[in-house]
């Protein structure tokens, strides 16, 4: 029985990794607009622990993934603060580039799967 085009492994995937870009793009959207704010500190996700679950197949569109510290954070500034807008801003472009990649294979698949589903009707 077909559940949907999400039960498509490869499908699945994608859309886990675009809900990944996606998480990230706020994060680093929110250590932009924290710049300033004494004490913050830069985060991120988890990068090791998404590729891990990716490659296990546990990982889920809808899954929270793991906020940790930015592990390649700026030096520390006498008021606590570690956000780099130099570092943000070229982690923000590279979040930009994959998120629209995803979403363009994400697109292909989709494409692919509706290909096929109009072939079987006629």
């Amino acid at each position: 029985m077909f559940d949907g085009i999400g039960s498509n492994p490869m499908v699945a995937k994608l859309q886990a990794a675009v809900a990944f870009t996606a998480r990230r793009h706020e994060l680093i959207a929110n250590n932009i607009a924290n710049i300033a704010t004494p004490g913050y500190r830069a985060q991120d996700l988890s990068e090791k622990d998404f590729v891990k679950a990716l490659a296990d197949a546990t990982v889920r569109p809808d899954k929270a993934f793991k906020v940790i510290d930015s592990p390649d954070a700026g030096a520390v500034r006498p008021d606590g603060n570690n956000v780099s807008i130099e570092r943000e801003m070229s982690r923000l472009s590279k979040n930009v580039i994959r998120h629209n990649v995803l979403i363009a294979m994400l697109d292909r698949q989709i494409r692919s799967i509706e290909s096929a589903l109009r072939e079987r009707v006629t």
